[in-house]
């Protein structure tokens, strides 16, 4: 069996594989509590550098307790309650109001 350089584990590729497999770039950005502790000034900052990255086509994927924070900056909400996703939302359909019960396991409970 002939082995393509598409099947093949990154250890057995040829040197000209390998570097073209390193100037690939990811175009995910994961920013977890991105303004927790950091004054008015510096969240305005940083919400203006997440939605640039994701205007450039950079996949955000934003974790914060902020739930103004997470309406403000978020396409699609997942609520996550004790381990386990509980609610994903487009960001039209979602509030504080239709969030908040699965937030605090009121909604959503898996029995």
């Amino acid at each position: 069996m002939t082995r393509t350089g598409a099947s093949r584990r990154s250890d057995q590729l040829g040197a000209g594989s390998t570097r073209r497999r390193s100037r690939l770039r990811f175009s995910v950005l994961l920013a977890s509590q991105p303004t927790r502790g950091v004054d008015v000034g510096a969240i305005e900052f940083i919400h203006s550098r997440i939605r640039a990255a994701a205007a450039a086509g950079c996949g955000v994927l934003l974790v914060s307790a902020d739930l103004v924070e997470v309406l403000a900056l978020a396409d699609r909400i997942a609520v996550m309650y004790e381990g386990r996703f509980v609610c994903v939302l487009p960001r039209a359909q979602a509030s504080a109001e239709i969030l908040g019960p699965y937030m605090t396991g009121l909604e959503g409970r898996v029995a």
